[in-house]
């Protein structure tokens, strides 16, 4: 079943940590399996973005969570938690640029003229 599973994914997704309970997960282990199968691996960071660096500095053992870390192919990150930029306020950062492109919603028969947004908040 796993082995199905993994044939038939389009991302890995990894959180550095989730929430409510603070666990990082295996980044790395999931850095080298992305590698392995040719599957992207995103890291959510959005609440560990502004804590999870300087974790190492305040005598805490920490694993890479980022791009140095080859597999990892895009990171999510909400500056309004710990970046204090105004609530709402996220990011998403790609390894490659041509990724970018994905992220777009464009609907060109809108009512309304050409309808684009930059991000998945404005294509609902």
């Amino acid at each position: 079943m796993q082995r199905l599973a993994l044939k038939r994914s389009l991302q890995i997704v990894g959180s550095a940590p989730n929430f409510p309970f603070g666990t990082i997960d295996d980044i790395t282990a999931l850095s080298r399996l992305a590698i392995r199968k040719r599957i992207p691996l995103h890291v959510d960071a959005c609440l560990g973005s502004f804590i999870v660096p300087y974790l190492e500095k305040a005598g805490y053992q920490s694993e890479p969570f980022d791009f140095r870390l080859e597999g990892v192919s895009s990171i999510s990150c909400d500056v309004h938690k710990y970046g204090f930029a105004p609530k709402g306020t996220s990011t998403i950062m790609y390894r490659r640029t041509s990724d970018r492109k994905y992220q777009y919603f464009v609907a060109p028969k809108w009512v309304g003229g050409v309808y684009a947004s930059p991000s998945m908040a404005g294509s609902r």
